[in-house]
């Protein structure tokens, strides 16, 4: 799952993926070939600001934990830029 609202696009995701499945896209902003996709998780691990988040593709409904500490992630950060 991509949040395109917390992407900053420093496209770590795109450099760090092994399939090269992510890419650019005026639109979305990113955009994943789920075909090619994995769901390895470096994308995930290499996104430093939470904007993506490996997901059971059944069950399309966010955990409210996650958004949490997404919004704890992002708040840290604009601190940190603040000082």
């Amino acid at each position: 799952m991509y949040y395109s609202e917390i992407c900053k696009r420093c496209d770590k995701c795109i450099e760090k993926c092994p399939k090269n499945c992510i890419k650019p896209d005026n639109t979305y902003g990113l955009v994943i070939d789920e075909e090619k996709c994995n769901k390895c998780g470096i994308c995930v691990d290499a996104c430093y600001y939470g904007a993506r988040k490996l997901m059971n593709y059944k069950n399309s409904l966010l955990d409210p934990t996650d958004i949490n500490k997404i919004f704890a992630r992002v708040f840290h950060i604009l601190i940190k830029q603040l000082q």
